[in-house]
């Protein structure tokens, strides 16, 4: 689509001039172009505000699960490989959810489709604290991770669409920070609330605060400035939420307009057009590799350490500082992404995760070295995930972003299925830690050269020449 419009004249991204308004010629805004060439408002500020609470919330119900596998464990008197299918069956619902809600969310809008999931996760997150076994739990869990598995790509996609392209990784990560956040500060909660109030409390509160954020997502969060421009909405809903962006600016009878074009056919197919299909390819492999490191942590690293003699207080809290690395890492990758070329940032910091993960199975007889190790392989690989997440949204265009983010996601949530039944087995194998923890690191090099492949695709050129040019544009 091209910025220029035949019988219409195209204003620069300040107010519309007094000759403009007199000769009757209309202004052409790209929202692109407009929202770079100003500030970050606050407006923009309280809808990664808005998006960080509500992922908090999915990751308090994504994570809460392995924290209180234990006490599940002991009052059903299950074995801990009992517990695989569990965490599978909620895993499944969010590689489900991930396929299914972001093509939608590419067709509908952001906001109804993260209205609906939010809802939906809070809901049977809640009934599964009055589940009475093991099938009835995986039943509900299922639809949870649907739930999950929607919300989560399309707040990574709104997040990165209303973001000025020189700060977008940045905030972007700052936002999906709030995963870890929810999960880390949810292990510390859940093992009080589990010795208070039981088990079934963490799913109570799990359930009840998603559908009370609803109703704030309903007055809080505006649809995507851009999804209604390539979709050829309303232009006068698009100048009330780009007026909010800029208070200031005079958009009266403006057209506005993005350089892309609208989503045709299945929104997945277009992930493989031309210039994306290798680039969608290795981002995939990515996905597949970090969320599987992730999720083996996330999942099992309480049980582990549980096993080994610690305390379930302290198995979580330390667990709790893997996610902590998470979000530490979280936030300085998503700096260093904005200010230096973003693949080599998260090919680095994958390599770095991959390290600490092998060095975690030597030390476990050193307290403080188990835990500065994984600290940093939460940095390294939980880091890199929410770095990866901003990468991509980045690399697709608006007309197939969510899809772009929802099914890279998808695939990785294939990668976390795989991630619960090999830590139930190894764990029946009753494996040393060493080659537990070396079976992990090993693939954390292989995503990294995945990242390196996609960084030498077209497409990847073209979303990195557009970031350099924001930025230079931005330091003038």
């Amino acid at each position: 689509m091209s910025n220029e419009i035949s019988a219409t004249a195209v204003a620069p991204s300040g107010a519309t001039s007094a000759q403009d308004k007199q000769s009757g010629t209309q202004r052409i805004i790209n929202v692109q172009d407009f929202i770079n060439s100003h500030n970050i408002s606050g407006t923009q500020m309280l809808i990664v505000a808005v998006c960080f609470l509500t992922i908090c919330l999915d990751g308090y119900s994504a994570q809460s699960l392995g924290f209180i596998a234990p006490a599940i464990r002991a009052d059903w008197k299950l074995a801990p490989s009992a517990m695989a299918p569990i965490f599978s069956t909620i895993l499944v619902g969010l590689m489900i959810g991930s396929f299914i809600f972001g093509p939608m969310a590419d067709k509908f809008g952001r906001k109804v489709i993260i209205m609906t999931s939010v809802f939906a996760f809070g809901l049977f997150s809640l009934a599964t604290a009055f589940t009475q076994n093991v099938h009835q739990m995986m039943g509900v869990l299922f639809f949870t991770g649907m739930g999950l598995g929607g919300a989560m790509p399309n707040l990574v996609t709104i997040t990165s669409e209303f973001c000025p392209q020189r700060k977008r990784s940045f905030l972007t990560t700052l936002m999906f920070c709030g995963f870890t956040v929810g999960g880390a500060g949810g292990g510390i909660l859940a093992a009080r609330m589990v010795g208070i109030w039981g088990w079934r409390s963490v799913f109570v509160l799990g359930g009840c605060a998603p559908i009370l954020i609803t109703v704030l997502l309903y007055f809080l969060l505006p649809e995507s400035i851009r999804y209604l421009v390539v979709n050829g909405k309303s232009q006068e809903k698009i100048a009330r939420n780009l007026q909010k962006i800029a208070p200031g600016e005079d958009i009266t009878n403006a057209k506005f307009v993005l350089a892309e074009q609208k989503l045709t056919g299945f929104p997945v197919k277009g992930l493989f057009a031309k210039g994306l299909a290798s680039g969608t390819m290795c981002l995939w492999v990515a996905f597949f590799i970090n969320i599987m490191v992730v999720y083996f942590f996330t999942l099992w690293l309480p049980t582990i350490v549980h096993a080994i003699g610690m305390s379930l207080t302290k198995a979580s809290v330390i667990a709790s500082v893997y996610l902590l690395g998470g979000t530490l890492g979280g936030i300085s990758i998503g700096l260093l992404m904005d200010k230096f070329n973003p693949y080599k940032v998260l090919i680095s910091t994958m390599i770095m995760g991959g390290c600490a993960i092998f060095l975690i199975g030597h030390v476990t007889s050193t307290l403080w070295l188990t835990v500065v190790c994984i600290l940093i392989a939460g940095m390294g690989t939980s880091g890199s995930q929410v770095g990866l997440n901003a990468l991509t949204a980045a690399f697709y265009p608006t007309m197939n972003r969510s899809t772009g983010v929802s099914w890279g996601l998808g695939v990785g949530r294939c990668g976390s299925v795989v991630a619960a039944m090999i830590g139930g087995l190894l764990l029946a194998w009753k494996w040393p830690l060493s080659k537990v923890y070396l079976t992990f690191a090993i693939p954390m090099l292989i995503a990294a050269a995945a990242i390196l492949g996609a960084s030498m695709t077209g497409r990847a050129q073209i979303a990195f020449s557009e970031w350099r040019a924001a930025a230079a544009a931005a330091r003038k």
